[in-house]
């Protein structure tokens, strides 16, 4: 008798410490939601398997990119890119349409980097790049040193697969606004955006 007491002990304790830690017990769980890379993507999928994943407009399909158009946060404009090499994807980017409110850029920038802080914690590196310091004593005019290509903002984060970059700089006639997410795990020939 005993024997049984112990026994129904020891099976009690075993239970109560599989409960504890939440081990499957052979009841049903509910599913984990799945990690993707890239939106509802992971690197290595075909230009298929994306297209199955069921995004907004199609703008255009290369060889080897895919190119959307969406909004995000709800009222900011993208490209969104998926880039293939070898027929999997390797990287994707948001591209934000531009606005004639060059501080908007500045702006636009510090909310998203906010939201990525938010969702993959502190960055690795965040950066703002001078290479002309003539406007740097006057945040007014950060606008205009962005889309002279005196100022460069660089942000990045990473996880086990993916390195993050969100960047904001210009060469005088362009600005270019975007988060670009690449696989860690291939080399691959740089592709842009055109």
């Amino acid at each position: 008798m005993k024997s049984i007491i112990n026994r129904v002990t020891s099976i009690f304790i075993i239970v109560l410490i599989l409960s504890i830690f939440n081990f499957n017990l052979g009841y049903a769980q509910e599913p984990s939601k799945a990690k993707f890379d890239f939106r509802n993507t992971n690197w290595g999928m075909t230009k298929v398997e994306v297209k199955a994943t069921g995004f907004n407009e199609l703008i255009e399909d290369k060889d080897d990119m895919l190119i959307y158009s969406d909004v995000i946060g709800g009222d900011m404009n993208v490209i969104v890119a998926y880039i293939f090499d070898d027929g999997q994807l390797v990287k994707g980017k948001y591209l934000f349409r531009t606005t004639d409110d060059e501080n908007q850029y500045i702006h636009d920038y510090k909310r998203v980097k906010e939201t990525l802080t938010l969702k993959y914690g502190p960055p690795k590196s965040d950066e703002e790049i001078w290479t002309d310091e003539v406007y740097k004593e006057d945040p007014e005019k950060w606008a205009l040193a962005v889309s002279s290509g005196n100022l460069t903002y660089k942000t990045v984060w990473e996880t086990g697969t993916t390195a993050i970059r969100l960047v904001l700089h210009g060469d005088g006639s362009n600005t270019m606004f975007g988060v670009i997410y690449s696989s860690k795990r291939s080399e691959h020939p740089k592709q842009e955006v055109k």
